[in-house]
Order: structure tokens, then C-alpha cells, then sequence
């Protein structure tokens, strides 16, 4: 980014002659604003040529776009910027709309567009309340800027997260969702068998479990040790389990996942045989997400004690019969209604198995709580459940959901309640009455995108 300064000049000049209103003829708001947009994108492009930057670089662009744009930096951190647009003279500075989007700096070149998008949004129309606009960083899929935003600028009327996606479509809410700790106060014994091994696996990316398109699909590490295991016991091959742990990030999918086994000496060709036969499976999913991973089987000091037969029979059992993934989805349209997935399994004082589960409908997510119940009690395990709650939502009473869904029409398969994982899940923890939307648009960023923001943020407009 070495022509930073240069190539901004020529924005600068845009942003200047639109926040001052120093024009000879009356222009349509719209349409400057539009002008804005593509200066943006082209300075964008010419200032970060790269496929990845550090974040420092697109907070100093914005700092200097915003102090040469009669803009105010309300805060600049190491993962995300907070800019702000006052309220027009004789409009309230009580009322604030808060846009929000996020850069990958991993891979920056898609979200230009978006950025650019926020920018010419933030100027806003000629009669508007206050602006902020809020930028973070993602990293490897980790939601590093919205994890550290402060909850002071998550403090507004309105809150509306920008987001490029396959679809053009608005969000009103996030998923019901609750967690199932599933327990077994598991028995322990001296093994019968001489020889130990530690099956581990793990990558290094921050994986939307909810996420189950092509380019995200990652392998449940989890699920993938577990089924290994069910396989070769329903093979018949004789071992116990010494423990079975899982580490993840709060949100995330677990990244590592290690269990010792202790498997008898005539059963452990066998076992190889079935583990190089999972690797090779795993290998095959990860090519096609081009991601490095982990998978490994290693004979490792035979430990003291294993859990009961009763025990490693219900743990197995469990993670072979739990309904994980896609729970239900739409056999006509291919819409996922419900998906949970394993966060994780602790063996280090008793067994504890915990699942998150989402789901579009708070009847759907009752069905996958009771079969859970059931499952576990088949197991012999125990099993309590969170109370349900909307992950985020847009307020009952607030004229923001209505108006953006009444504008950007919904697909036949599609659904205006978001399953994944996203940066409002974070906000919505640290502003409990957020009352949000994710407005989704695809790469290219629709014309009508910019000028559907602006408008409702015109005070000049009547309301409904």
C-alpha cells in the first residue's frame, strides 16, 4: 500500500464537496453518493493491490478519509474503527444508526466493494440523525474486531450489519438456540490390554459449524474421532477409552479433539486398517477446502486407569447416535431449518458432552432438545438443556426490520431468520436490546443497495 496518501486525494475531494454541499447546481443526493461509491472502490483498489494487509493500514485510510471528510474517529484499535457522522443541523443527535461490516485481511480484495459501500453510506442523505459507522476485522474466520468493540458503540436505535453473500436478502433475526450438557458419572478400572495410542486431529481456522456450503464444509474433529471409534467397535475391534478432550473457541467449531486408547494386541492391524481408511476420507474433504489439518494415530504410555466398559460402550453409543449436522432441512427447497453440532467432550474428571443446536422455527428447536433428551437417556446419560433464546433480533416495535424486508424481496428458498454464526451474535451479548438486521448482498453490490440505506436514513422522507 505504498500510494496510500497519493490515491485518497481524489476521495478526499468528492467526500468534501458532498459533506459541505459545495456544488453549483443541486444534484441528486443519490447520485453523489453513488459517485462516492465508485471513488471509493477505484482508491480502494489502487491503495490495497495485495490479497492480504495488515489492519493497521486500512485503519490509518479511514482515519485520514475521515478527518479530511468532516467525519469524526470516534475510536481506532488494533481490529476495529469507529467513525461517526453527526446529525444534520436541526435533526436530533439522540438517534443514531450504526452500520457495521467487516474486512477479512486475509483476503481483502472481496470486501472492498463492501467498505466502499459503508463509506458513501456513512455520508449519508442531507437530513439524517447521527451516522456510525463501525469497521472490524476478521481473521481466518475469527471475528477478531467485533470481539473487542466496545459495547458504548453497539449503543443505538438502529443497527445494521452489512455482509456480501450469494444472495441478496435481509435478516431480521438470528436462530433460536440453546445448549445440551449431556453427563455420565463414568466408572474407572486398570486396562486390559498392553497397548496405548493418542488419536488427535486438529486445523487452524476459526470454522462456522453452521456453516455447510462447499468452501466452509470443514470436519468436525469431533465427529470424525467419535465415528472412527464407532466404526471399529461395531467392527468388533476390542479396545477401551482412556480419555477423550476437545478444545475450541467460544462459537467456533473445535479445532482439536485428542483421545487415548488402549487396544488389544490382535485388534490393532485392524484399527490401523480403519484409521488410514478415515484419514484418507478426511484428506479428501480438506483438499477441497485447500486447508491444512492434522490427523494423526501414535502409540503413546499406557495409562493408569480406562473408563468402564459400561462407559466407553455409552460415550461411543452417544456420538454414533447423536443427530449432529443438518438436523432438518427442506426437501424441495434445500433450506436448512435446524443444525447442532458436538462443542465439546471433557473426560477429565467425569464424561461431559455439550451440543449447541440452532434452529429457524423455537417449535423445530423443542423437536431437537426432546430428541436429545432421548438419546442421552438411551445411553444412560444425563442430560440438561439451556434456556432456549434468540441469538439477536430486530425490536417488535422498531420500523427497521419492516422497512428493509418490505424492499428486498426474499427467495422461495430462503428464510429471513439467519442459522450462521455471525459478528451480531457477539454484539447482541453486549447490547441486549440491539435491535438489528444483516443486510446481505451479493459481490457485485447491487445499485439499489446504497440508495435503500441512505433513504431510510432520510429524515426528509415521510414515514409510514
Amino acid at each position: 500500500m505504498k500510494r496510500l496518501l497519493p490515491v485518497i486525494l481524489s476521495f478526499l475531494l468528492i467526500s468534501m464537496t458532498i459533506m459541505t454541499g459545495c456544488s453549483d447546481t443541486k444534484i441528486n443526493r443519490n447520485e453523489e453518493l453513488k459517485d462516492a461509491y465508485e471513488t471509493a472502490y477505484a482508491t480502494l483498489k489502487e491503495s490495497f493491490e495485495e490479497d492480504s494487509c495488515d489492519y493497521d493500514l486500512i485503519s490509518d485510510f479511514l482515519k485520514s478519509w475521515a478527518e479530511s471528510s468532516g467525519v469524526e474517529v470516534e475510536a481506532q484499535a488494533d481490529h476495529y474503527t469507529v467513525l461517526m457522522n453527526p446529525a444534520s443541523e436541526g435533526n436530533s443527535a439522540k438517534h443514531t444508526t450504526v452500520l457495521q461490516l467487516s474486512l477479512d485481511t486475509e483476503d481483502i480484495q472481496p470486501d472492498l466493494k463492501t467498505l466502499s459501500l459503508g463509506l458513501a453510506s456513512l455520508l449519508g442523505p442531507e437530513e439524517h440523525d447521527n451516522i456510525r459507522l463501525i469497521v472490524t476485522e476478521i481473521q481466518d474466520g475469527n471475528f477478531l474486531g467485533a470481539n473487542d468493540v466496545s459495547a458504548k458503540y453497539l449503543k443505538c436505535d438502529d443497527f445494521i450489519n452489512l455482509s456480501k453473500s450469494s444472495n441478496y436478502c435481509v435478516f431480521v433475526s438470528g436462530s433460536d438456540t440453546a445448549t445440551a450438557t449431556i453427563t455420565e458419572k463414568a466408572g474407572r478400572r486398570a486396562p486390559k490390554y498392553s497397548k496405548a495410542f493418542e488419536i488427535s486431529m486438529s486445523f487452524n481456522k476459526y470454522a462456522d459449524p453452521f456453516k455447510f456450503d462447499k468452501n466452509n464444509n470443514y470436519p468436525d474433529p469431533i465427529d470424525t474421532v467419535g465415528n472412527l471409534l464407532a466404526t471399529a467397535k461395531s467392527a468388533g475391534r476390542l479396545f477401551e477409552i482412556a480419555s477423550f478432550n476437545s478444545e475450541a473457541n467460544d462459537g467456533y467449531m473445535p479445532y482439536s479433539v485428542k483421545t487415548v486408547i488402549v487396544i488389544d494386541e490382535n485388534n490393532i492391524e485392524g484399527f490401523k486398517s480403519r484409521f488410514d481408511k478415515s484419514y484418507s476420507s478426511i484428506e479428501s474433504r480438506f483438499d477441497k477446502i485447500d486447508s491444512p489439518f492434522v490427523y494423526t494415530m501414535t502409540e503413546t504410555e499406557l495409562p493408569e486407569t480406562v473408563f468402564s466398559d459400561s462407559a466407553t460402550n455409552g460415550l461411543i453409543s452417544l456420538m454414533y447416535t447423536l443427530n449432529t449436522g443438518i438436523c432438518e432441512q427442506d426437501e424441495d427447497t434445500g433450506l436448512i431449518k435446524a443444525a447442532s453440532y458436538i462443542k465439546s467432550v471433557n473426560t477429565k474428571k467425569n464424561i461431559e458432552v455439550q451440543v449447541d443446536m440452532r434452529a429457524r422455527d423455537s417449535e423445530i428447536l423443542s423437536t431437537l432438545i426432546s430428541d436429545y433428551q432421548t438419546t442421552s437417556g438411551l445411553c444412560n446419560m444425563k442430560c440438561s438443556i439451556s434456556d432456549p433464546y434468540l441469538v439477536w433480533t430486530s425490536s417488535d416495535d422498531s420500523n427497521l426490520a419492516n422497512y428493509f424486508s418490505g424492499i428486498v424481496p426474499l427467495a422461495e428458498n430462503e428464510s429471513n431468520i439467519m442459522l450462521a454464526h455471525n459478528e451480531l451474535d457477539l454484539f447482541a451479548a453486549k447490547n441486549k436490546k440491539l435491535n438489528a438486521i444483516s443486510y446481505c448482498f451479493v459481490k457485485d453490490v447491487s445499485k439499489n443497495t446504497l440508495r435503500n440505506i441512505v433513504n431510510y436514513m432520510d429524515k426528509s422522507r415521510s414515514e409510514d
